[in-house]
């Protein structure tokens, strides 16, 4: 059957061949064989001197899954005319504690009080009759013994004085040469009720049966506790389903590879009254997965590292003995970023600690169903503050000479900021920049044509590089007035007398390839400004149509009408001004976007 989690499995079977109408009780493991407690003819009757129905030790050879034949332990050596049971063993066989009626009889208040006994085990196999424990006491019991897997600690239930309720779980350890004092575990443990039947596994947790303590399904029922670091006991909690029911279940014992074990329950379905069961445990393995990416770009960072901190496992059994919870804290080893381990699957969370000495910690909680997800679970790191210096150079797009005492506007457009800066002699400037910020930055000089453009996406450049460069192109503003191409007043045709100065253009246009014009027309003031904006368009497009009708490509040109935003003289509206004066204003520019192949402008002007 399942655990209550219905995770871990732990498969209960009865004991049947060794199980009766009497009392079957508190399993010992020891060597290869399985030692037990069981009453004798008939219902124990308990603190009797009648004779009726006392305990007896008994031993059965394991044999894998399967047991051999129970037989009784030597009478009158181990087994007396009273109780004797409830045996623990030193680690190496040789000799045992058991618990035992007081073999002096009835004290003063008519009770024949239970005792613990050391019994040794001869060269010829014979084991002892039995020395009584110096710390036991004629008015108190002192039962049910468990030996620490290095034998220097004995766990036992006692009610002598200084406990907290009826039973409680007390402790003596051995010097080498007597047992000390026994020592309370404390109230972490022990109830104002009885906890009996202690056993202590090779790593020391202990488990014992309890009839007060929270948690319980009903009667008894077995607990676990371990110490903490400060060396102080902490229950740990009750068993799950189907080690407990709401019935008695008490003396669990567990085998040293933790995936097995016994112990006693008067459950349904038994033959008698305690019955012996046999239990197995199998953790279930769940493998997870962690991912570490860089929040913006999603690749994985592959150095991160990550560590794990397990949560609260609600399985006991998983608690205790699920592999994956031995080491409840540690480094994940990632590989390309990624990195697996195996999950307790009763656990209610992992905390995970991701870092990087370039990116921000980010702490996180994944459950169980989370990390076993087969893409992995995925925690993004935001990458720290990237600082680099930025290197501008403007140059003369001609020319490709620097230009100094340009002014170039820097903006950090993530921030909301903006500054003017100004090229030193050698048309550069350094900035400082965020490589995660986005940027924006525009020259401008006297008698240039500005440039600007976005910088953004820098982090991949950032980590190439700890100086960042940058180049801003300012175009030379020439412009070539061509003489003696004036239009008729409100018109936009190419007068016969101007043809022969745009036939010069078309000449010298073919001579360089590299050149490229933007023709720029214009009007006088005469007329409304929309009309004479219209008009000057039409002057514009007009030369460059012709330019083209000529042999000239039309992606070498590019025209654009001022109207009369642009006089040359003060004849401006309501200016009073001559035709000749008004003509000037009636021109058409040429204004030189580029001269690759032409070695300066000068060339240009002759021709």
């Amino acid at each position: 059957s399942l655990s209550a989690n219905g995770q871990s499995s732990i498969e209960v079977h009865p004991l049947s061949q060794l199980n009766t109408e009497r009392m079957e009780f508190a399993p010992v493991v020891h060597g290869a064989r399985l030692v037990y407690t069981a009453s004798s003819d008939a219902w124990l009757v308990c603190r009797t001197t009648t004779g009726d129905a006392f305990t007896d030790l008994y031993e059965v050879p394991r044999m894998g899954d399967s047991l051999g034949t129970p037989r009784r332990m030597p009478r009158h050596v181990i087994n007396g005319r009273y109780n004797d049971g409830v045996a623990t063993f030193f680690p190496a066989g040789t000799g045992m504690i058991f618990t035992r009626n007081n073999l002096e009889g009835k004290n003063d208040s008519n009770f024949i009080n239970l005792k613990l006994y050391r019994s040794e085990l001869s060269e010829e196999g014979v084991w002892s009759r039995g020395e009584a424990l110096p710390f036991n006491d004629d008015y108190y019991d002192h039962a049910h013994p468990a030996l620490s897997a290095d034998g220097r600690r004995l766990y036992f239930a006692s009610n002598r004085p200084g406990g907290y309720g009826g039973m409680d779980i007390w402790m003596s350890e051995w010097d080498g040469q007597q047992w000390s004092t026994p020592v309370n575990l404390g109230p972490a443990i022990n109830s104002p009720g009885n906890e009996i039947f202690p056993f202590v596994d090779v790593e020391e947790n202990l488990f014992f049966a309890s009839d007060s303590l929270p948690g319980r399904l009903g009667g008894l029922d077995v607990f676990a506790a371990r110490l903490n670091a400060a060396e102080e006991w902490e229950l740990v909690g009750a068993l799950p389903q189907p080690i407990n029911t709401p019935y008695d279940d008490f003396s669990l014992v567990v085998d040293k590879n933790f995936r097995e074990g016994y112990f006693a329950s008067n459950r349904p379905g038994g033959k008698g009254a305690d019955d012996l069961y046999h239990f197995k445990y199998e953790p279930r393995i769940i493998a997870g997965k962690v991912i570490v990416i860089d929040e913006l770009t999603g690749e994985r960072i592959p150095d991160a590292a990550v560590i794990v901190d397990l949560g609260e496992i609600e399985d006991l059994f998983d608690r205790l003995y699920h592999p994956a919870a031995q080491n409840p804290t540690f480094e994940l080893s990632l590989k390309g970023g990624e990195g697996a381990f195996d999950l307790v699957p009763s656990a209610t969370k992992y905390h995970l600690a991701a870092s990087h000495p370039d990116y921000f910690p980010r702490e996180a909680d994944a459950t169980v169903a989370e990390l076993a997800d087969k893409g992995g679970y995925v925690i993004a790191l935001r990458r720290r503050e990237i600082l680099r210096q930025l290197q501008v150079i403007v140059l003369d797009k001609f020319n490709k000479v620097p230009v100094p005492e340009a002014q170039v506007t820097f903006e950090d457009r993530t921030m909301g900021q903006r500054e003017t800066l100004v090229t030193d002699s050698s048309g550069t400037f350094v900035r400082e920049l965020n490589c995660e910020h986005d940027y924006f930055l525009a020259a401008t000089r006297n008698n240039y044509v500005g440039d600007e453009h976005a910088l953004t996406g820098l982090l991949p450049r950032c980590l190439e590089a700890e100086m960042l460069h940058d180049t801003l192109w300012l175009r030379p503003h020439i412009v070539i007035r061509l003489d003696k191409v004036y239009f008729d007043f409100d018109k936009a045709d190419i007068r016969p007398d101007v043809a022969p100065v745009l036939d010069k253009v078309v000449e010298v246009m073919k001579q360089f390839p590299g050149l490229r014009f933007k023709v720029n027309a214009h009007t006088d003031s005469r007329g409304n400004d929309a009309y004479n904006l219209e008009l000057s368009k039409r002057r514009a497009k007009s030369v460059m149509d012709y330019l083209i009708s000529r042999g000239i490509s039309p992606d070498r040109l590019e025209w654009e009408g001022f109207g009369e935003t642009r006089l040359t003289n003060e004849c401006d509206d309501g200016v009073p001004c001559t035709e000749a004066q008004h003509a000037i204003n009636r021109r058409v520019e040429l204004e030189v976007l580029s001269m690759e192949g032409v070695e300066n402008v000068e060339i240009i002007l002759k021709k």
